[in-house]
């Protein structure tokens, strides 16, 4: 993901307050300026100033006052947003004081920063892990916009519901607002990942792994302020919320469903120990994600792991998660400007570095072309030369069959070298050959997929 050392712009879009997961995908991802630049964070539905609340006092804990918040359509219910009593006391006005950036209209700005990934080089990361209402918005109005962007989304469910239920559920940040999910699964991505319920139910940190985090309470600044927040969502509403597997500050946390969204996102494109299947899924009108193979869109969807107990494949990234949060200064976090001087004058050599490279193919593959010309031309232009010259002259039938042996095969390398020329510019391109992987790579995960569902299928017949 991390692209000659540069880390990767990347826009935020989350309902933070109401489940943990939120903030700890947030705490994530500022734990990583060197694989996400983050442009902008959004937040979504119902009390967004809450929301930002709780946004701004995680920014300012990491001294990130560059990254600026985003409000969302808002209603004034603080009902549901159980972590909010732990940013109550820090007010976005003193936000602003402070330094930090708030923009009152969050679906203007949202369409701003993806209206400057279009016109970037290389695609942004979007990472969504509320409902689609922001984001809906904005594609609405300005579809074009997310052509240039990778889409790493907690959404939906495909075979398995909540709590691993053999039944799909409505998942809530598709059932929250269907219309803008719709939209969002309908529009033209750069690339589309999806974390839905089918894995990220197993997402749950416990046993020794928590046991761990919970040892550096009074070493890690980060650890102490994940405990404090966590704990207040909980005594404030969280308890109430479903999970697989019991849940409290001291046993270990919910489930983590968009820290597998934001973790897809840093691991893009390896998802181990994730497996993925390319799947054409769209919304239906009453809430529910379902496969339709006449789609030709298709999406990177997470279907289960690489382990027979999931339980196992979570831990180890909720090992990674703890690594890159114990491998923060604990004393301190110091503000990571997204753009210098320096990074700028890194982007500007790395750009005439690629440049002259490209200056450099280009020389190559004319000369080739020049060579190929005169390989494969040479015999037919000699043949129309002696053809003009001798037209007059009387021939035997031998001197005529040669000499339509030669004809013959001058003109079949003449053919050829169109062909050559053809296959020469189309295999150079870095673009044909990644789509040419790409296909064959979605035509293997289709195939893995069928297998799985008729395996699938055979054991449900066994069963009956």
């Amino acid at each position: 993901m991390v692209i000659h050392g540069m880390s990767v712009p990347t826009i935020l879009d989350t309902d933070i307050g109401t489940a943990y997961d939120d903030h700890l995908a947030l705490i994530y991802i500022l734990s990583l300026p060197n694989r996400f630049d983050l442009k902008l964070i959004v937040c979504s539905t119902t009390n967004t100033t809450a929301r930002a609340q709780i946004v701004a006092k995680t920014l300012r804990f990491f001294k990130r006052f560059d990254i600026p918040i985003g409000l969302g359509r808002a209603s004034q219910d603080t009902y549901g947003i159980f972590q909010y009593r732990w940013a109550q006391d820090y007010s976005l006005e003193q936000f602003q004081n402070d330094g930090g950036i708030v923009f009152r209209d969050g679906e203007q700005v949202l369409a701003d920063e993806m209206r400057k990934a279009s016109m970037m080089n290389r695609p942004y990361h979007y990472i969504h892990i509320g409902p689609a209402t922001s984001l809906g918005n904005v594609l609405e109005k300005y579809p074009l916009l997310s052509t240039n962007i990778r889409l790493f989304a907690m959404a939906g469910s495909l075979y398995y519901g909540y709590e691993n239920s053999t039944t799909p559920s409505k998942e809530y940040n598709i059932e929250y607002d269907i219309r803008s999910a719709q939209t969002m699964f309908a529009s033209n991505w750069a690339y589309f990942s999806l974390a839905p319920l089918d894995c990220t139910n197993f997402m749950q940190f416990n046993g020794l792994l928590w046991k761990k985090i919970l040892s550096y309470r009074n070493r890690s600044r980060t650890v102490n302020m994940i405990i404090e927040s966590y704990t207040i969502w909980y005594n404030d509403g969280g308890n109430s919320m479903s999970a697989i597997q019991s849940f409290n500050p001291e046993l270990g946390t919910p489930e983590m469903h968009d820290v597998l969204a934001v973790y897809l996102a840093g691991s893009y494109t390896s998802v181990a120990p994730t497996i993925s299947f390319f799947l054409p899924i769209f919304v239906t009108n009453d809430g529910f994600t379902r496969e339709n193979q006449t789609i030709e869109k298709t999406i990177s969807t997470c279907l289960k792991y690489e382990t027979s107990d999931p339980y196992e494949a979570t831990a180890q990234i909720g090992r990674e998660v703890v690594l890159v949060l114990f491998n923060i200064r604990h004393t301190g976090h110091h503000q990571i400007a997204p753009t210098t001087l320096i990074g700028l004058n890194h982007e500007i050599r790395y750009r005439r570095r690629r440049l002259r490279k490209k200056d450099i193919q280009y020389i190559k593959l004319s000369l080739i072309q020049v060579a190929a010309y005169i390989v494969f031309n040479t015999l037919h232009g000699y043949n129309t030369i002696h053809e003009v010259i001798t037209q007059n002259q009387i021939k035997t039938p031998e001197q005529r069959a040669i000499e339509g042996f030669l004809s013959g095969t001058g003109l079949n390398l003449h053919y050829v070298y169109t062909g050559i020329t053809f296959f020469l510019y189309t295999l150079a391109s870095e673009t044909f050959r990644q789509a040419c992987i790409l296909f064959w790579k979605r035509w293997l995960e289709h195939l893995l997929h069928l297998m799985f569902l008729r395996s699938n299928h055979q054991t449900t017949v066994q069963i009956a």
